[in-house]
Parts: structure tokens; sequence; C-alpha cells
């Protein structure tokens, strides 16, 4: 199980395991420890925590989650619905796809992704791609246009790797 942070100003497709977190008070007030569908873990504030139980999702139902800093470091969360996702069989089966990496947007854990290095490496390598289309958009938005290629995406995946494995030893 991993402990999965959002960054500011980013969005994350998650699927829950159980519709109801478990709570715990921190020094700052409440906080919600929610299990996401493949197993691992978000603590959200309670600002999050109300925008999830308003969407009221269903076990293994995907969902986006959003974190903005605004001025002043306002930060505010958003929780939609994916328009066209199909929803959970049932409350009690979560669908199969719920097998899926939270960090990516959905995509299945091959078989070969049963370790957890192969997880974390994995992991890095959606990240690293997401943050290369963001980067993408970005200098595009401002009259740079920037592409990564795919040596660039590597290297990044690489030295992002080696740096999580330092900081879990």
């Amino acid at each position: 199980m991993s402990i999965i942070r959002l960054q500011d100003n980013c969005q994350m497709r998650i699927a829950l395991k159980y519709p109801s977190p478990r709570e715990r008070k921190n020094g700052h007030g409440m906080e919600y420890l929610y299990t996401l569908a493949n197993g691992d873990a978000m603590f959200l504030p309670a600002m999050a925590h109300q925008e999830i139980q308003s969407l009221k999702p269903l076990p293994g139902e995907f969902f986006t989650l959003a974190k903005l800093k605004g001025q002043g470091n306002e930060i505010t969360w958003t929780v939609e619905r994916i328009p066209g996702e199909p929803k959970p069989a049932s409350v009690h089966k979560p669908m199969a796809a719920a097998r899926s990496i939270s960090a990516g947007p959905g995509i299945p854990i091959p078989p070969s992704l049963t370790t957890p290095e192969s997880r974390r490496i994995f992991s890095q390598l959606v990240a690293t791609i997401q943050g290369c289309q963001a980067a993408e958009a970005f200098a595009e938005s401002i009259g740079y246009p920037l592409k990564f290629d795919p040596q660039d995406i590597r290297a990044m995946t690489i030295s992002g790797f080696i740096e999580q494995s330092r900081r879990a030893a």
C-alpha cells in the first residue's frame, strides 16, 4: 500500500474501495483516510472529504479529484464524475478496472506489475508522462512550443525513480 499525495494544481482519476473513509484528528482538525480500489491510500482534508461525499461515488466507480491552489495560496478541491465512465455492477463487488494504478488515468496493472518495485517504477513513469503533458500544454499557452521525446521521458523517469528509491530507504 502506498500513500498517494495529490500535488497542487493536479487532477487524479481515482476509485474508492469503500464508500466511507476512516477519520482522525491531526494538528489542523480532521483528516480522512480513503482507501483506493487498488489498495493505495490518500489522507484528505475536510474540504476534499465533503466534495467526495457530496458526489456519493460507488466503490470501484472512477471519478476525478483535483487540488487547485489559487491566489493567496487558497486551496480548493473539486470532484467530478467522468462522463461515459461505466458504473460498477455492484456496491459490494468493485469492477475489474478498479485494479488500476491511481496515479495514472486508469491504466490496468498487467500481471508483470505484481511486485512493489515494478508498481513504483510504473507509477513514476505515469507521473513523468503526466508532468510532461502538463509542461507541454503550459509552454504552448505562453507561446513557447515544447515537445518531450521518449528519451527525455525515459531519463526523467529514471531520475525520479532513483530519487523515490532514495527517499524510501
